[in-house]
């Protein structure tokens, strides 16, 4: 799991079990359109469904963290 971002209060955050397949958390009641973040040093743009807010950040990774799984009460991509 990697967690980025933090400006605004929005970060990205995927999780993958094979560095092949990756899962990226989803914010479906952030509206359409573009998010540009600092990830990493680099300044890139993101889909803003894909900008979520620090609590789900941590909702997911506590669970990824106890389990190894992905939290099924929050939304992910398919990859």
């Amino acid at each position: 799991m990697a967690v980025g971002g933090g400006e605004n209060g929005n970060y990205v955050t995927y999780a993958t079990f094979d560095n092949q397949h990756f899962h990226t958390l989803l914010n479906p009641s952030n509206p359409s359109g573009i998010i540009t973040l600092v990830i990493g040093g680099q300044k890139g743009e993101y889909a803003a469904n894909e900008c979520v807010d620090l609590n789900m950040v941590l909702k997911a990774a506590r669970k990824f963290a106890e389990t190894g799984k992905l939290d099924e009460t929050v939304l992910w991509s398919e990859p």
